[in-house]
Order: C-alpha cells, then structure tokens, then sequence
C-alpha cells in the first residue's frame, strides 16, 4: 500500500490553537494498491476481490460454498460469480487478474488463502468480520446504484446475501480509499457499474491454462498470442472487449451467426468503416477518465481527452446509423 498524506490546517490556525511549535494537522487523504489505481492502460485489468460465504441451513452436510465478488476500481468494472465450492474458487483466485484480496475474518479455505499469499503480483490483506454486515452492505449498495435491491441484477442461482456483502464490501472499501476519512461517506463513485456474471452463461468457461496454453492472450512466455495477432482495435475499450471475447468465446449458434454477420457488414462497406476507425482511434480511455473524474484525480489533460472524446463519438455515432 502507498498513503497519500496532507497538510489539512492552515499553519495560521494551528498557532493560534498550540502556540508558535503547534504541528499542522495532516491527514491520510488517499490509499493506493496494486488493484487501487487509475493510471492503467490498455487492456488491463486489475481487480480488487473477495469471497464470502453462503450461509446454509445445514452447513454440517454441505460443503462450505463461496461468493467471489471483483471490482476494477480503474474501469467500474464489478463481476459476481454463482457460489463456487472450494476448488472451484481456488481455479478463479489463481487465474484471474486479482491484484489485491480482502480476506474478511478467518473463513476463507486455508488452500485459498495459501495459493493468493504466494502470488508476488498480489497484495493479500485481512479485514475484521464485522468490518461491513450484511444490512450495511445492501444499504449501502441500494444508495450507491439508486435501487430498493440489488437481486434483480443478479444471475439465476445467485446467493443475494453474500453477493450484496461481497460487492459492498469492495465499494466500501474503495470510498475510504479514495477520500479523507470524514469524507469517504459522501463520496460518489458514480463510474461503478451494476454488477456482471463473473462468466456469462451464453460464453464457454475456458480451463485454468487454457488462454496459457493456446497462446491466447499475451503472457510472460514468448510467442505471439492470439490477441497481438488480431488486435486492430482503435480504443483501450476496444481493446479490454476483444481481450473478454477471447477468454470467453460465445457457444450458442445464433450469437455467434449475429456477431459473424455485423463484422461481415462492417468489413463489406470499407469506406464507412474506414472513417468509423478514423474517429475511433480519436477516443481516449472514458472508462478510466470518468473513474479519475469520480475520484478527483483528473487532471486538465483528462478535461481535453473527455471533450475530444465526446466529440468523437458524436461522428462515430452518425456514422453507425447508415448500417
């Protein structure tokens, strides 16, 4: 973690309070971790996670199952998968680009907790139980998005309770982050989205090492990976896109017949599509700009590349509407 501290009195004032050796009063005013930070770039993601448990009535004959809710503090981007049994969970924790887990208490799987705590590219961090309870959670969810309740965006199958802890919990913890302590409660993180199926159902769920071992996606190793081969894309969020449709490859006929049909339909009026990538390659990263915009971290040169942005996609918007 990296804190940000800062001279919060004016020198004038503390005198008057202490004397001539009164200490200015500073303040932490920002926390910054591997997943919480806004200057990525490109197709990166980086999530803030957690997993809470599902609470069954018959806990004893049951195996303990598990919430594993994600957050992209740089994109809005939150993800809420369907409750996994233990190797399930231990699967996504080691495959996914997870740079910082909150443990809440001590009844994360000790194979869990093992596999996250010998990832070098992640910051492993407890949290008391009684950090965010449940009723706090959905409270504080139900203000954040402006609904009476966050199960009608949840997947058939979701557990609301650990769901509503779980994402809670991760904007919580962003809003103390982002902002003096006295402040963090008011803060608005309007760039955070309504939360997605960690795998959507309509898409093929790849193996642990698939993307690895079909050079899908760049990785330490070398060779070209499907990704470099193909990507043509104009935007950072074209980019993440194209990366999401590559793990998650589409599997029902119709989907992928529609998805066929609208690049055949771009790529056969190559003039249009010419200017469509032209006022693409215009477009700055708007998911990650507002993200700074909600946390007070633009910066005159975020205020340009929004203006230059929305004008951009007023012409790719005229544009669209001659197909």
């Amino acid at each position: 973690k990296v804190a940000i501290g800062e001279q919060t009195e004016d020198p004038a004032e503390a005198k008057k309070r202490g004397g001539a050796k009164a200490i200015v009063r500073r303040e932490i005013t920002r926390v910054f971790t591997p997943a919480v930070q806004f200057d990525s770039e490109g197709a990166q993601t980086t999530y803030l996670a957690t997993a809470i448990p599902v609470e069954s009535g018959d806990s004893k004959s049951t195996p303990p199952r598990f919430t594993l809710a994600c957050l992209d503090p740089s994109t809005g981007e939150t993800r809420l998968s369907l409750p996994l049994e233990t190797s399930a969970l231990l699967e996504e924790v080691t495959t996914l680009p997870i740079r910082h887990f909150l443990r809440v208490g001590h009844r994360l799987p000790e194979s869990v907790a093992a596999a996250l705590v010998s990832r070098t590219d992640l910051l492993f961090e407890e949290i008391p139980e009684n950090r965010l309870g449940p009723e706090a959670a959905k409270s504080l969810l139900t203000e954040h998005y402006e609904v009476s309740s966050l199960e009608p965006y949840l997947e058939s199958g979701a557990d609301l309770d650990s769901s509503s802890r779980g994402l809670g919990l991760l904007l919580h913890y962003l809003r103390k982050a982002s902002a003096k302590e006295e402040e963090s409660d008011s803060i608005r993180l309007s760039h955070v989205k309504l939360p997605a199926p960690l795998h959507a159902a309509r898409s093929m769920k790849l193996g642990p090492r698939t993307a690895v071992h079909l050079d899908l996606l760049p990785s330490a190793e070398p060779g070209a990976s499907l990704f470099s081969r193909i990507n043509r894309t104009k935007s950072a969020a074209g980019a993440r896109k194209l990366k999401n449709w590559i793990v998650e490859p589409l599997r029902t006929v119709n989907e992928i017949s529609d998805r066929q049909a609208s690049t055949r339909e771009l790529s056969n009026d190559v003039r249009t599509n010419d200017r469509l990538q032209s006022s693409l390659s215009e477009l700055y990263d708007l998911e990650r700009i507002l993200a700074r915009v909600n946390t007070g971290l633009a910066s005159p040169r975020d205020t340009l590349a929004l203006g230059r942005s929305l004008s951009a996609l007023s012409t790719f918007s005229s544009l669209l509407g001659r197909f």
